[in-house]
């Protein structure tokens, strides 16, 4: 029996693209779109990356295209994909449950514009040269639809909670009083669900 895929984040699956329009806050900032909140993440300025909060995301990637790329960028671009995608399934109920709703599906950012880094194009010419993409957004969204099902907390919130517990402690008589963490979410695991 073959797992069931979903090669196109078109139509019904749209909501999976990060063109798609959802609102996303990350650092007090709100985007239209993760790809709109991915491109400003390119800028080290909290100044630079406001000015992607009202733009639509195929200007958000024409702009991103130009800009000069923080220090450190290719080796934190994944985690801050990953971030972003949180970001948007925590914020927006409706997706995450049809993220949920697609169970073992393997995820395939397909396209054609040889996008062969977060996706797989299926464009004549990668496929003639036998080019297998890596299919990052994919394997994110798979990663995130596997949190969702478990409950399981997401890489950053786990960070946050860490430095949290470093620096206060509970009030007597009283649990912990947690801080919004730089998603604009509370954090409320109990420390049970922390091993």
């Amino acid at each position: 029996m073959s797992k069931v895929q979903i090669t196109a984040f078109t139509g019904e699956y749209y909501f999976l693209s990060n063109y798609c329009t959802c609102p996303i806050t990350i650092d007090g900032l709100t985007y239209r779109s993760a790809e709109a909140a991915f491109q400003a993440a390119k800028c080290s300025d909290p100044i630079d990356r406001a000015a992607f909060c009202t733009v639509p995301p195929n200007v958000a990637k024409a702009i991103g295209r130009k800009i000069k790329l923080r220090d450190g960028w290719e080796k934190e671009r994944d985690g801050i994909m990953a971030d972003i995608i949180h970001a948007k399934f925590s914020q927006n109920p409706g997706f995450a449950q049809a993220l949920i709703d697609t169970d073992d599906a393997e995820l395939i950012e397909g396209n054609t514009w040889n996008d062969n880094y977060w996706g797989m194009c299926g464009c004549t010419r990668c496929r003639s040269e036998g080019t297998k993409g890596l299919n990052k957004l994919g394997k994110i969204l798979m990663a995130e639809r596997a949190r969702l099902q478990a409950g399981t907390p997401s890489r950053l919130w786990m960070s946050l909670l860490l430095v949290h517990r470093a620096k206060t402690s509970p009030s007597p008589g009283k649990g912990p009083v947690w801080p919004e963490n730089a998603l604009g979410c509370s954090l409320r695991l109990s420390a049970s669900s922390v091993k």
